[in-house]
């Protein structure tokens, strides 16, 4: 029991650990840029496991370029939908200080945030959640159960309420990707464009406002 549950988290305590320690070493240039370099660092370890894993099987997409303009048009109407419904639910107005912090990431360079928000941190967390987690749990259960386990991770994974309930969401739509496609192309796809989508969107609104 306690074998098979390293199994399964290591890989997620593996990345927390890298993330925890670039951090440190990058505090002077910021939180951000301290992930992302934790993200690059942990990515070549992470991407070896999931190829030498019995999950694995491939890259492509069965629909070609069709099936990925399909999963980007997926996460951006996501990422959209799900956060319009935590402002439907007036969640936001529950936790006034994560509005904040969020500005104050949204203040780096826009090279920090494209690579990091759009690329870096969304590719390590699929190799972990999707790529590793949703894919060894699909080995020993059904689609839902496994689905929502590595859901609920990742949620906690975020480490706060709003950021938990739109992780636990997403990461639902895209274990959805991953089982329908059979590869991690599609959550990953889905992944980037919904974060370039919230990247988009709060430049669009700090125009306006």
């Amino acid at each position: 029991m306690i074998m098979t549950l390293w199994t399964l988290l290591w890989p997620m305590v593996f990345y927390g650990l890298s993330v925890d320690l670039f951090c440190l070493l990058f505090r002077q240039q910021g939180a951000l840029a301290g992930t992302l370099a934790g993200a690059l660092a942990a990515a070549p370890f992470l991407l070896r496991e999931y190829i030498r894993g019995p999950s694995f099987e491939k890259w492509s997409f069965e629909g070609g370029r069709k099936a990925a303009v399909f999963w980007v048009f997926m996460g951006i109407a996501g990422c959209l939908a799900v956060n319009t419904l935590i402002k439907a639910a007036g969640i936001f107005r529950l936790f006034p200080a994560f509005s904040q912090t969020a500005a104050g990431l949204y203040q780096s360079p826009r090279w920090l945030l494209t690579a990091a928000v759009g690329v870096g941190i969304p590719g390590a967390e699929e190799l972990v959640f999707r790529g590793l987690l949703f894919a060894r749990l699909r080995e020993r259960m059904s689609f839902f159960a496994a689905a929502g386990l590595s859901a609920a991770l990742f949620a906690l994974y975020h480490g706060n309420i709003l950021q938990g309930i739109y992780g636990f969401f997403m990461g639902l739509l895209f274990s959805w990707a991953m089982e329908r496609e059979k590869t991690i192309g599609a959550p990953l796809v889905m992944h980037m464009a919904a974060n370039f989508t919230s990247l988009a969107v709060t430049a669009v609104q700090s125009i306006l406002l």
